[in-house]
């Protein structure tokens, strides 16, 4: 049989903590069966592992009935008064109908904060129409807004689902892009030898280096002709080799067989590393959630160990308590300068039977391959990779065969500004932090040739 550890002491600095603190501690009931002893035992263990203070604490309540004491309920609501003494329902019920979606913020996550502010609402069993009715008014998309208010049988589920469907939608006008615009490109450069055009990419080639330079002069006076702008920082001149349209191409014709084929190389070896998951469930599970979410921690604790091993660590990655919310920074080493990005893993309403979406904020706008609020484009080579290997892939292989592979290509460098310069160092592996995980890696960074010193 599994044993389990009970959670870390509470602590009492910061009583805000509680009810997540609360929350591991009935799970630890659960798993341990502690919730099928005598309420006597049950007592004494949750203010044993809460901590000395507890104990002082506990003599300080009074119960209607002497029983009363060794009943865990009871005195978990003890607990809850005593850090939560008073709630401010108006000043609740303000915080909840003032919440409306920020520029940018994902419909999964604008949704769950209704359900967190609606928690001490005491809104009853009228909470579910004040969500549909905060969510409907709300949103950013105000013409949706409006098709919502005019539905007479709107349900909070079918909210929640016309929402969730818009942003997809959106997101698939993002990828398309301004048709328009492509369209006068095409219009402008049609006829000119050695040009190729697909939507905003403009590819001109030749034989010869002199060849190709006549043929970009053309393009360059027909583009100024009609008024339209090229981007400085997206424009790649006299390259020998490049990726277009899904395609790695050099002098000697399409590569994209060669580049598919050490993909696939490389797929194998994480694959063969890092291990893969069992249960196939999503966050909406509640059930089989905590087994696949242990199972991902495992996966994330496993590829930082390889990092480290390879002497290539490259990203930090905390989850909030439930591991629905998963954030942190990766980075981009070049020629000994330390780019530093922000970085998001946002788990999808259907996950893991399609992938996460990872979520770069610094770099929306700053490179083609990216959809609005900065989510990275992965449909070529890593979401069908998915969708043959899921659902045993996890957050570990999404940062491994996606993140990864789409920082060398994109080459994102030129737009930002390094966070430091890195000498002959050791690069940092930076520890997979979780609330309520105790397994965490011990670190060794130190100057190379140099005594080691230990970061634990």
């Amino acid at each position: 049989m599994a044993k389990f550890n009970p959670p870390a002491n509470f602590s009492f600095e910061k009583p805000t903590e509680w009810p997540d603190w609360k929350q591991r501690f009935e799970r630890y009931r659960i798993a341990t069966k502690l919730d099928k002893d005598d309420g006597k035992v049950q007592v004494s263990c949750l203010i044993y592992a809460m901590g000395a203070e507890a104990e002082n604490i506990f003599k300080s309540f009074t119960f209607a009935a002497v029983e009363d004491r060794d009943k865990i309920e009871i005195v978990m609501a003890k607990y809850d008064e005593y850090f939560f003494p008073r709630r401010n329902v108006i000043h609740e019920r303000a915080c909840f109908h003032q919440r409306v979606q920020r520029p940018g913020e994902k419909a999964e996550s604008f949704i769950r904060a209704f359900y967190e502010l609606s928690e001490h609402c005491e809104f009853g069993v009228t909470r579910e129409e004040h969500i549909r009715d905060r969510i409907v008014v709300g949103i950013m998309d105000k013409e949706l807004s409006r098709k919502l208010q005019l539905m007479s049988d709107l349900t909070l589920t079918l909210t929640i689902q016309n929402v969730r469907q818009s942003e997809e939608v959106a997101a698939q006008v993002c990828l398309q892009g301004d048709t328009t615009a492509a369209r006068k490109t095409l219009e402008t450069l049609e006829g000119l030898e050695g040009v190729e055009v697909f939507m905003d990419d403009i590819l001109v080639y030749g034989v010869t280096m002199e060849e190709h330079d006549a043929r970009l002069n053309k393009v360059m006076r027909r583009i100024e002709s009609t008024g339209l702008k090229l981007s400085k920082e997206k424009c790649s001149l006299r390259q020998s080799q490049l990726r277009f349209l899904g395609h790695l191409i050099d002098r000697s014709g399409d590569q994209s067989q060669k580049f598919r084929d050490m993909c696939d190389e490389a797929t194998r070896r994480v694959v063969a590393q890092i291990p893969l998951l069992k249960t196939p469930a999503g966050p909406r599970e509640p059930a089989l959630w905590p087994s696949r979410l242990k199972e991902e921690y495992g996966a994330l604790i496993r590829a930082v160990e390889l990092n480290k091993a390879s002497d290539s660590d490259w990203f930090r990655l905390e989850s909030n308590s439930d591991g629905t919310k998963w954030s942190g920074v990766c980075w981009v080493i070049h020629e000994l300068l330390k780019y530093e990005l922000q970085l998001e893993v946002q788990l999808t309403v259907t996950y893991p039977t399609t992938a996460p979406d990872l979520v770069l904020p610094q770099l929306e706008g700053k490179t083609a391959k990216m959809y609005s609020g900065g989510k990275i484009c992965l449909t070529e080579h890593f979401h069908p990779l998915w969708a043959r290997n899921q659902p045993r892939f996890g957050i570990a292989h999404a940062l491994a065969l996606g993140l990864g592979p789409w920082l060398a290509v994109e080459d994102p460098r030129g737009p930002l500004r390094p966070e430091r310069e890195v000498h002959n160092y050791h690069k940092i592996l930076l520890l997979l932090c979780h609330r309520g995980l105790r397994e965490v890696c011990s670190i060794s960074v130190f100057p190379r040739d140099q005594q080691e010193v230990e970061i634990r």
